[in-house]
């Protein structure tokens, strides 16, 4: 696999659901994701056959993983293992960006356009 590079600048969000938007990139073993959800964003309890690290970028919102809950912000990780129900409740009300790591990658998460520029300039 060769290398990729992105211009976070460049990178257009994709919206997953109103309230909700993704950008995805994944490399051989692994995806990273980049969320943002806004306040008052539905809870969706879930769980996926991957192992997630959650790092909080900006705002806050309280993490349940399994039977515990934990609030997390700016700045914090969280580490959600394979099979686990989870879900993530924002709780600041200029919402919350957060990096998700995934392994194995996430390939049903279509990985965003790296390369948008529109003249066919190659910026990956």
């Amino acid at each position: 696999m060769a290398g990729k590079f992105a211009d976070r600048s460049k990178v257009k969000w994709t919206q997953i659901k109103p309230g909700a938007d993704r950008i995805a990139v994944h490399g051989e073993k692994c995806s990273a994701v980049l969320n943002r959800i806004v306040f008052g964003f539905p809870d969706y309890y879930h769980k996926h056959m991957n192992e997630q690290i959650s790092y909080i970028v900006s705002g806050s919102c309280d993490f349940t993983v399994g039977d515990e809950t934990f609030h997390a912000h700016q700045g914090d990780f969280v580490v959600i293992p394979s099979d686990t129900i989870h879900n993530a409740t924002v709780t600041d009300p200029e919402g919350c960006t957060m990096l998700d790591i995934f392994s194995p990658v996430r390939a049903e998460f279509p990985e965003s356009n790296l390369n948008p520029d529109a003249d066919g300039e190659k910026n990956v």
